[in-house]
């Protein structure tokens, strides 16, 4: 039984922290021509005004491949950072549970 609540409770957690990363997804991508305009204008200060026109231009031209390719890079960077950090969590449990199996004396409910 308890188990059980362990797992609905997780479960939950993850569907959450899915749904997040989902979101932050669609709010980079309603960003991303304000992120393209500013990084364009502040990387490239040093060019011609006539080579940002250029590179504005093509950035409106490619607009929907950069979209799907933004879409595909931060899906599948938060889907790694979520599992880097789960991982560690992992370990960091393993850890701790290898330490109180070594202890003389283990106080818990039972």
């Amino acid at each position: 039984m308890l188990s059980e609540n362990y797992s609905l409770i997780l479960q939950i957690f993850f569907l959450i922290l899915m749904g997040m990363i989902l979101g932050l997804t669609l709010l980079a991508l309603n960003l991303q021509g304000l992120i393209e305009w500013l990084l364009t204008w502040s990387m490239l200060f040093w060019e011609t005004p006539s080579m940002l026109r250029m590179l504005s231009k093509n950035l409106t031209a490619h607009k929907e491949r950069n979209k799907l390719t933004a879409i595909i890079y931060s899906l599948t960077l938060g889907c790694i950072i979520f599992l880097v950090v789960a991982s560690d969590l992992q370990i960091e449990e393993i850890n701790i549970l290898s330490d109180v199996a070594n202890a003389d004396l283990i106080i818990g409910n039972t």
